[in-house]
């Protein structure tokens, strides 16, 4: 990670961590997750971040996709995968 004094003639400062180091920084700090989704395979890897988000050890979940569906506002259950699949099939953003 760099940082610049406010002046614009100033030289980036290097503090020396590594970038997953300061993504996982930024991710606490920020209380959000991580998370791929492989479309083509279904296969869907959280952070471990997005566990203690959800409040859950990574151990306990089969499938993450699975749990965050289940995780839904009861008025959203019904709407998102139809909207996700809808999005999948015709490239919707």
């Amino acid at each position: 990670m760099t940082a610049a004094p406010l002046s614009s003639s100033a030289q980036p400062i290097d503090i020396g961590l590594p970038e997953e180091q300061r993504l996982q920084i930024a991710t606490r700090a920020a209380a959000i997750g991580i998370w791929d989704w492989d479309i083509q395979s279904g296969a869907v890897e959280w952070d471990d971040q997005m566990y203690r988000l959800f409040g859950v050890e990574r151990a306990q979940v089969e499938s993450p996709m699975q749990l965050w569906l289940d995780m839904l506002h009861p008025d959203d259950k019904d709407r998102t995968p139809a909207a996700l699949q809808r999005t999948l099939d015709e490239g919707e953003e």
